[in-house]
């Protein structure tokens, strides 16, 4: 860890987003420097209730209400045609103020502007910030279109399913087909329920790939952490995904990924 990261202090929110976006169009032309616990689909959004100021001024920072959650903007021009934005977004009932959001964005952006080198940037906004984990989730099965597992992680307590994991995805993976089936209109993304024992897969579909989550209780940040999941399991992997010929030691390192957001 950096000495920067040290001295220091997080804060805790629901997610950060760090943007670099250009001047023309920016809810669709930007790029990701950092997010955790925020997805692309939610920047989009929320860089499309700011546009007009991202275009218009130099710098500025704002309060954006959104319907489940609030965001807090900062953004400056890095050149001509790029601005570099700031995103938190948290629960409306956090106490967190606009000072204490913006002066923790400074350190934000002193950090962009100091450090030449991207690994150690990244290392600060990752200990800048710390987001909830969902506690309640017992297992993590990411499996192909055809049942193969891909990733998986469960819960000590729950070991005894490890033995069955293959049976396990096929189950999922046909019940899940079949669901597909009787939905066929059903949009890709959609949340799905399947009953196992006293648990519940809650399961996404998207392109290839199911990934399913037991758990004893399906919450707002556990759902929307699924889909965060699933899409950076996506960015990270596309290309041995397209690929993929039942190597899961490929995948093992996403599990420090699964880690920022689930205690499992």
């Amino acid at each position: 860890m950096s000495k920067d990261s040290k001295k220091n202090k997080s804060i805790k929110v629901l997610g950060i987003g760090l943007i670099q976006t250009s001047l023309e169009n920016p809810k669709e032309n930007f790029r990701v420097i950092f997010k955790k616990g925020i997805g692309k689909a939610m920047i989009s959004k929320i860089l499309n209730s700011f546009e007009k100021e991202i275009i218009e001024n130099e710098q500025g920072r704002s309060f954006i209400p959104l319907e489940n959650f609030t965001a807090f903007i900062n953004f400056y021009r890095s050149g001509n045609e790029k601005a570099q934005v700031i995103i938190y977004i948290d629960d409306k009932e956090n106490p967190h103020t606009f000072p204490q959001l913006y002066l923790h964005s400074k350190k934000i952006i002193a950090a962009c502007k100091s450090e030449s080198d991207n690994e150690k940037m990244l290392e600060i906004c990752e200990n800048l910030v710390e987001i909830p984990r969902v506690s309640n989730v017992f297992g993590v099965f990411f499996v192909d279109n055809g049942g193969s597992p891909m990733f998986t992680k469960i819960m000590g307590k729950r070991a005894d399913i490890i033995k069955s994991e293959e049976q396990v995805g096929g189950f999922i993976s046909a019940l899940f087909s079949f669901s597909k089936i009787i939905l066929k209109d059903a949009n890709e993304g959609e949340l799905k329920e399947i009953s196992f024992g006293n648990q519940t897969f809650h399961t996404i579909a998207k392109e290839k790939i199911i990934f399913a989550f037991l758990t004893d209780e399906m919450t707002p940040l556990l759902e929307r952490y699924m889909h965060i999941l699933s899409e950076e399991f996506f960015e990270r992997y596309e290309d041995k995904i397209e690929n993929f010929k039942c190597d899961i030691s490929e995948f093992y390192e996403f599990e420090e990924t699964l880690n920022k957001y689930l205690e499992i």
